[in-house]
């Protein structure tokens, strides 16, 4: 598209641009922030590590031996650590035997908590359609220089032009 044909839209641009300037000058902000995560109450609780089951065990023995207050969480997880690395294998298979019936058992409940979801949604949901391939504008459209708008631009060599995809690709499944 020549200059003179999107000056229009330019001029658009430009002046949406100054009214959103104008509209974040009086903004104020009503605390809510929707980057924050929100979690599901009904989810599974996460599989626990080998590590965090030894930790669980062993804390209340090492909190008896160091004591219980702000300043001893770290040397109570310090002294921990020391505790996993010097556990035997014997020892340490136990926990692993624990940690796999816990992984299990989140699988498990990951598994029904995802089918009573798709049930209350009334099925696995939309189909993708085929890919769109959308035309990047050229980057000196939204430029702040309104004084070369109505210059024009060269015409792009056959190089230049893109093809869209008529097609998504599809993947083929794989093979065991």
């Amino acid at each position: 598209m020549d200059k003179k044909a999107r000056k229009p839209y330019e001029d658009l641009a430009l002046a949406d641009r100054d009214r959103h300037g104008e509209e974040m000058m009086s903004y104020i902000p009503d605390g809510s922030d929707s980057r924050k995560r929100t979690f599901s109450t009904i989810a599974p609780k996460k599989a626990q590590s080998a590590f965090l089951l030894f930790c669980t065990d062993e804390t209340p023995a090492v909190e008896a031996i160091l004591g219980h207050s702000r300043d001893t969480v770290l040397k109570v997880a310090t002294e921990l650590g020391k505790r996993w690395g010097k556990l035997g294998r014997e020892a340490r298979t136990r926990y692993d035997e624990l940690a796999a019936k816990d992984a299990a058992r989140y699988d498990k409940e990951l598994k029904e908590h995802e089918g009573a979801l798709k049930s209350i949604a009334g099925g696995p949901g939309p189909k993708k359609g085929p890919a769109v391939q959308h035309a990047i504008p050229p980057a000196d459209v939204f430029e702040d220089d309104p004084d070369d708008i109505g210059e024009e631009d060269e015409e792009p060599s056959e190089d230049e032009d893109f093809e869209v995809d008529e097609e998504p690709d599809q993947e083929e499944p794989e093979e065991e």
